[in-house]
C-alpha cells in the first residue's frame, strides 16, 4: 500500500552531472570552457580521482581532454561536421587522422586550390596529414607533393579547427578527421615534377581569392576559408566532443 503511494507521487529521480575537472592555468582564462560545459559538475584544480574526465587548458587556446590516460587536444574554436555515423562507409575501417590544409597564396592574390578526380569530385585545398606532430612541415611536404612547388614562406596557422567524420574513396576508409589551416605565401616559382600518382589523384590550380568560396565543395576548409577572412563564425559546443568521450 505505501509502496503504491510513493508510485503517485511521481518523485524525481535526480539526474547525477558527470564530474569534469578543469585543471588551472596561470596563463589562461577558463571562464569560457566553464560557460561551454554548463550540464557539467565542474571542479577547478588538480586531478580528481572521481572524475570522469579532466580538462587541462594550455597556452595556446587549446584545451586537452583526458580521459583513462588518453589525450585529445582541442580548439575552443571548433566547429564539427557530419558527426553522425551515417556518413560511413559499412565495413570499412575508421581511421582518426590529423591533417592540414593549406592555404597558399601568390603574389597575384591567387591561391593553390587542388581539382580532385575521385567519385566525390572534391575541390579543396592542399591537403594531407600531419606526421609527427609538425603542422608546418607537414603543409611544407604537401606544398612539394601535390603542386610541385619548392620555395614557401610560412605566416601564421588559423586560430580554429574543424572535425568531421566522412568516407575517403581514395584511400577505402572511413575517417575522424580532425583539421587545421596554415597560410603560406609562395616566394618564387621554382618546381619540381609532380608524381604521376599525384596527378592521376587531382590537379593543382590556381583560384582567385574573390571565388575561392565559389569553387571549393569540401564543407570544412570553406568554414576554415571564412576564418581565414575573418568572418564571425558560430562554433560548436565542445561538449558534444566530451559527451562522445564519456
Amino acid at each position: 500500500m505505501a509502496y503504491d503511494n510513493l508510485l503517485k507521487l511521481q518523485i524525481p529521480v535526480p539526474i547525477m552531472k558527470k564530474k569534469i575537472v578543469i585543471i588551472s592555468n596561470e596563463n589562461k582564462t577558463t571562464d569560457k570552457l566553464i560557460r561551454l560545459l554548463d550540464e557539467f559538475e565542474i571542479i577547478i584544480g588538480e586531478k580528481h580521482d572521481s572524475a570522469d574526465m579532466h580538462l587541462e587548458v594550455k597556452d595556446d587556446n587549446r584545451v586537452a581532454l583526458i580521459k583513462n590516460g588518453k589525450e585529445d587536444l582541442v580548439n575552443l574554436n571548433c566547429k564539427f561536421f557530419n558527426l553522425d555515423n551515417k556518413y560511413y562507409k559499412n565495413g570499412v575501417r575508421i581511421e582518426r587522422r590529423d591533417t592540414v590544409a593549406v592555404i597558399l597564396r601568390n603574389s597575384t592574390g591567387e591561391i593553390m586550390c587542388l581539382n580532385w578526380n575521385n567519385e566525390k569530385k572534391w575541390k579543396s585545398f592542399v591537403s594531407g596529414g600531419v606526421e609527427n606532430g609538425d603542422i608546418v612541415q607537414s603543409a611544407i611536404d604537401e606544398i612539394r607533393e601535390e603542386t610541385g612547388y619548392v620555395n614557401v614562406k610560412f605566416v601564421r596557422e588559423i586560430n580554429c579547427e574543424t572535425r568531421d567524420r566522412f568516407y575517403a574513396p581514395h584511400k577505402n576508409v572511413n575517417r575522424y578527421l580532425i583539421n587545421r589551416a596554415v597560410i603560406f605565401d609562395l616566394v618564387d616559382e621554382e618546381k619540381n615534377d609532380i608524381e604521376e600518382i599525384e596527378i592521376e589523384k587531382h590537379v593543382p590550380i590556381w583560384i582567385k581569392g574573390s571565388e575561392i568560396l565559389n569553387f571549393l565543395t569540401v564543407e570544412n576548409h570553406k568554414f576554415l576559408f571564412r576564418e581565414y577572412l575573418g568572418e564571425k563564425q558560430e562554433y560548436d559546443n565542445i561538449s558534444i566532443l566530451i559527451n562522445e568521450m564519456i
